[in-house]
């Protein structure tokens, strides 16, 4: 599973649109769309903050997550 698709499940999951994510996270909702999307990954800062928002520490978000270069 990419960084994109986990983010939209755990965020769809919740009930969340893309801005109620950005504005929990304190980015834009284009920032959200951008990563669900797998045009780019976040920063340390605000993948930190990406998993406070879903209640689970950056390693428990980015399980089975595969990243290609």
């Amino acid at each position: 599973m990419t960084f994109g698709v986990r983010i939209g499940r755990l965020r769809t999951e919740r009930g969340w649109s893309q801005f109620d994510l950005a504005d929990k996270v304190d980015i834009t909702a284009s920032s959200v769309y951008y990563y669900e999307s797998g045009k780019g990954y976040p920063r340390i800062d605000t993948l930190a903050r990406l998993s406070r928002a879903f209640g689970m520490t950056i390693n428990e978000l980015l399980e089975g997550v595969e990243f290609s270069c």
